[in-house]
């Protein structure tokens, strides 16, 4: 692949998602409350393709890649099958354990997705990564975020956001 490659159709590797062990496509109003996932290799809940569906008081740990992915990384047209999940008061730990370039809560191309009142920490990369695409697309409501190696910020990289980030530091 050529890194100055910004024509997509030429170059999908950076965007092929892993696989979840929990595989949720082509769904609506899929819920898991107070699950807990631990010791799995590759990404612990994926949702594709589904709509209105929540992770809420669920405990992630030593998990190889994300512990939750959501939407398409490939295409922004996919943000209109991804719309309305949450992941919300949530437990991640030790996410990213063998895939180190995962952040604990991915989420591609989707909209209105809330990341609420969860808890992060013993990270290989970062607790976020949202809208991933890195602006090779047009999209409009693209946003990578990510804090920063030592914690002090939160950074954004994307389309034109109009994405909402609150947090508050301990």
């Amino acid at each position: 692949t050529n890194p100055n490659n910004s024509v997509c159709e030429n170059d999908w590797a950076w965007s092929v998602k892993a696989p979840g062990n929990v595989a949720v496509r082509r769904s609506r109003r899929v819920s898991f409350v107070g699950c807990e996932f631990s010791r799995l290799g590759g990404v612990g809940v994926d949702l594709s393709n589904s709509s209105d569906c929540s992770i809420d008081g669920s405990y992630f740990h030593d998990v190889s890649g994300a512990a939750v992915q959501i939407g398409s990384y490939q295409t922004p047209l996919g943000a209109e099958s991804d719309v309305g999940n949450s992941v919300t008061h949530t437990v991640v730990h030790r996410a990213a354990a063998e895939y180190s370039g995962f952040a604990a809560l991915q989420v591609g191309y989707t909209q209105r997705t809330t990341l609420a009142h969860n808890d992060v920490s013993n990270l290989t990369y970062g607790a976020l990564s949202i809208g991933w695409g890195w602006a090779r697309h047009e999209a409009w409501d693209a946003t990578n975020a990510g804090w920063s190696f030592d914690d002090a910020f939160l950074y954004t990289t994307g389309g034109n956001d109009r994405c909402i980030m609150q947090w508050r530091q301990k």
